[in-house]
């Protein structure tokens, strides 16, 4: 699979990156992150998994995820695509976007979620947005950042509009197996508490549990393991920023054990324990006691 990279740049707090790829890449989904993400594909298609709905997505579909959402993007169709990613952080663009008064990341992101296609007008203008920030991140001439933060809040503005005046199409992938891979990832994330495995989920199902585990990795990109842990995780974090719970209190309620396994697992996915997880992203306005 050959990739090429179009442009890739940053700023504390945000980062854009425009890659064209060959046919057959499959993210790597080896971790969950902080940071929001809008994914925008100019060229192709794709699939993308996200929490529990698999989407199939063209060019001028915007991707909104919000931090922390399970999510992972895959091969539709036979052809290449090329695709735009801004991340970006809270903590570090929360002034400006106070400042201004009219959008703040979390609201925005609670909003807008999930999928929005742009008619060709309003694809051009996004695109040019996106061109905007990635030449002035490129460049970092006199006054850079307050254009950067004046392309994001148009790019905001222009997201809200659309989804007010025509709903948001679900684009839900209409295959069988996507299908019966959403409905395994809701029956995992209702009760990814409580014991299963691919045995119990596959009987749970009336499947074989060659097959079912075959289908949900090729519909979903993981494993149903993987995925079981992901939501268990998922939870842990919310747990870690909310309560003054104990790590092995949290461990329980999340379905996990062993404290040991949990700390390992928690690892994996979120790149630290779940105590250096719990003291760099607890709000400071509410610090566990």
């Amino acid at each position: 699979m050959r990739e090429t990279i179009l442009y890739n740049e940053s700023m504390e707090g945000i980062s854009i990156s425009r890659i064209r790829r060959d046919p057959g890449f499959t993210m790597e989904h080896t971790h969950l992150h902080e940071e929001y993400e809008i994914y925008y594909l100019t060229q192709g298609e794709r699939y993308y998994f996200i929490d529990q709905k698999t989407y199939h997505i063209q060019a001028g579909c915007l991707v909104l995820i919000d931090r922390s959402q399970i999510h992972l993007t895959s091969q539709a169709g036979q052809g290449s695509h090329e695709r735009i990613l801004l991340s970006l952080e809270e903590e570090a663009l929360a002034q400006f976007f106070a400042f201004t008064g009219e959008v703040s990341l979390s609201a925005f992101f609670q909003q807008c979620r999930g999928v929005i296609s742009f008619p060709p007008e309003d694809a051009r203008l996004a695109e040019a947005l996106f061109s905007r920030i990635a030449k002035e991140l490129a460049e970092k001439d006199a006054g850079y950042r307050q254009v950067v933060f004046s392309c994001l809040s148009c790019l905001f503005i222009q997201v809200l509009r659309r989804s007010a005046s025509i709903p948001p199409s679900p684009f839900l992938a209409a295959t069988k197996r996507h299908q019966t891979a959403d409905q395994v990832a809701a029956y995992i994330s209702a009760n990814h508490t409580q014991p299963m495995s691919l045995e119990t989920i596959a009987r749970h199902f009336f499947m074989n549990k060659s097959y079912l585990g075959r289908i949900f990795r090729e519909a979903t990109g993981f494993t149903i393991n993987e995925y079981i842990n992901l939501c268990r995780i998922q939870k842990a974090r919310r747990l870690l920023l909310s309560t003054a719970d104990s790590i092995t209190e949290i461990a329980e309620l999340s379905g996990y054990d062993s404290i040991t396994y949990f700390e390992r697992i928690f690892r994996k996915y979120a790149g630290m324990s779940p105590l250096k997880y719990r003291k760099q992203y607890q709000p400071k306005t509410t610090p566990v006691q």
